[in-house]
């Protein structure tokens, strides 16, 4: 066994916002939030239903981007219900990107809260060791056991261009911060089941 920090956030309902939606129980929606490229990927149970990654690396204007971005998640819950949304925690690269990361981040919670989601984040490191028993392990390694998961993502990694600067990392960002959730959860209650 291991020890994994990971944080869990319950929001507050915000009865000023969107009336909350009747969720679907085994739903969790998993972004990869970026300041650049943000990437999701909707789970039904073990089930991956959705997987998609959206540019924003021209949006310059900050609150433009946090409109964009959130409209497309709002489209995302309104059209999935999650029960659970699912975060790889944000690593700043600069100031700037800190600034904007910290919105982004912020956003994103407050969208779940305005739905009534508990959020749960990951770090990357720690998405590492669930899924590959190692924290330092390579986007690319990362990559290659998702699509050990889900086989029908293998076309992603056969680009003609390098792969750590596509746009499809982040899609596999996504899929990777939402398997190691569910996967983290399925040992748990193994665990849990043992010792009863």
């Amino acid at each position: 066994l291991y020890l994994t920090i990971y944080s869990t956030s319950m929001p507050k309902k915000d009865k000023s916002k969107t009336p909350e939606l009747s969720k679907c129980p085994d739903r969790v929606l998993a972004i990869d939030p970026g300041t650049r490229r943000v990437g999701t990927a909707i789970f039904d149970g073990q089930d991956l239903i959705y997987e998609n990654a959206r540019d924003y690396r021209y949006q310059a204007d900050t609150n433009k981007l946090l409109r964009l971005i959130s409209k497309e998640l709002e489209r995302l819950v309104q059209a999935y219900r999650p029960s659970m949304i699912v975060l790889e925690k944000t690593f700043f690269y600069s100031h700037t990107r800190s600034a904007r990361s910290t919105r982004v981040d912020a956003m994103i919670k407050r969208l779940a809260a305005s739905h009534g989601t508990p959020v749960v984040v990951l770090s990357a490191r720690t998405i590492r060791w669930i899924l590959l028993g190692n924290g330092n392990a390579t986007k690319f390694e990362l990559a290659q056991e998702i699509c050990r998961y889900h086989p029908r993502l293998s076309i992603y990694l056969k680009q003609r261009w390098d792969y750590a600067s596509t746009h499809w990392s982040n899609l596999f960002d996504a899929v990777a911060v939402g398997q190691a959730y569910l996967v983290r959860e399925k040992r748990i209650k193994t665990l849990r089941r043992l010792r009863s």
